[in-house]
């Protein structure tokens, strides 16, 4: 299950939209916590940082990043640290996408899509906090 949740996540930094405009990328560091976990998406221009915190164990993962026509943000995993004794680490190559709708200092994460993240979908997807 902690695999599906970082999995979903360094994809889920995967496929986004935008509350802007179509060709509009998210930007900044965002939070999120479900399921004990805590999930960070640290969105650059042309890259995600995604890490997933369980009670000090963690793994990070870089990812490329897109953003569709449509919004969809699009992640490809390129690198995967582990801290502590995370159970499940997502794979390099993994490819997510979710639906992502900032506004303000809020945004919504849905539709995480990816090969076998089901059980991660329900930790990730939600409200996530703008971090300073």
């Amino acid at each position: 299950m902690i695999r599906l949740v970082i999995t979903a996540l360094v994809l889920g930094a995967l496929t986004a939209t935008s509350s802007i405009a179509a060709d509009a990328k998210p930007t900044g560091k965002w939070s999120h916590t479900a399921g004990g976990f805590e999930i960070v998406l640290d969105f650059a221009k042309d890259s995600v940082i995604m890490t997933v915190d369980n009670s000090g164990n963690s793994i990070t993962a870089t990812c490329t990043s897109t953003v569709e026509d449509d919004g969809t943000v699009k992640l490809k995993i390129t690198k995967v640290e582990e801290k502590g004794s995370f159970p499940e680490k997502p794979p390099v190559g993994l490819q997510i996408s979710f639906v992502w709708k900032a506004d303000g200092k809020t945004a919504t994460l849905k539709d995480f899509k990816g090969d076998n993240i089901d059980e991660a979908k329900n930790i990730v997807e939600g409200e996530y906090t703008l971090k300073k």
